[in-house]
């Protein structure tokens, strides 16, 4: 059986047939237009508001809390592999305070204790949130990064998500954010990794804040602008 949003991304695919020129925020959308599609795209980078920020230098001495993006509507976001991955994190370390955000009211049936924050509009609250997390959990199964990693960088919390091939050309593995195999027991051992060695979190840290470091949604916009008034060519 189809999944709804199989059958929606399927449809949306259906217009990169008719000729027009492209604008994507992920570098693995360009490259599909472009080779699979035989189109024309042009890239922006999918940059944070300016109100993600942290006035930490380094990380917290101790991981003490994690949240997850927990969206059980979008099969793209896992949610079922983090739930799973969170009860292996639990039972490893069981002094763990976990969050789950993303929705409105999310019933995960997980069964250890968590932190039910809902779906944080107001962005000022979003990366307050973010700020007094030490790592968050965020997967995707699509061909995009999404903007969240990068919001959680600028905002001193770091990413931990599905190793997979095309995420490479903005996140990196072990430089700014930790991957896992999209196994539970895979990526609970990727969270080991950052939680016992406070120099890996330090570089990720520090890295995460250079990959956002003099980004602006100025310029990126203005390339959006160049293409589609015919100024800026796709390359």
């Amino acid at each position: 059986m189809l999944f709804p949003g199989t059958i929606f991304r399927d449809l949306a695919q259906l217009t990169y047939t008719f000729g027009f020129i492209g604008i994507t925020n992920a570098l693995e959308l360009k490259r599909m237009y472009n080779n699979e599609f035989h189109g024309k795209a042009g890239y922006y980078f999918p940059v944070p508001d300016k109100i993600f920020f942290t006035n930490r230098k380094n990380p917290r001495s101790k991981i003490k809390s994690i949240w997850f993006y927990a969206r059980t509507r979008s099969e793209r976001n896992g949610f079922h592999l983090g739930i799973l991955t969170l009860r292996q994190i639990k039972d490893r370390h069981p002094e763990l305070k976990i969050y789950l955000a993303g929705e409105k009211s999310i019933k995960s049936h997980a069964d250890f204790d968590y932190v039910d924050v809902g779906d944080i509009k107001d962005p000022k609250e979003l990366s307050k949130f973010y700020s007094k997390c030490d790592v968050g959990i965020y997967l995707l199964f699509s061909k995009h990064t999404g903007v969240i990693p990068f919001e959680l960088m600028a905002s001193g919390c770091i990413t931990l998500t599905n190793r997979k091939l095309y995420k490479t050309y903005a996140l990196k593995n072990g430089f700014n954010c930790i991957m896992g195999d999209p196994i539970p027991k895979r990526l609970a051992e990727s969270f080991d990794k950052i939680y016992y060695d406070i120099e890996l979190r330090k570089k990720i840290f520090k890295n995460g804040l250079e990959t956002v470091k003099g980004t602006s949604k100025e310029k990126e916009l203005q390339k959006v602008y160049e293409y589609i008034v015919g100024i800026r060519e796709p390359d």
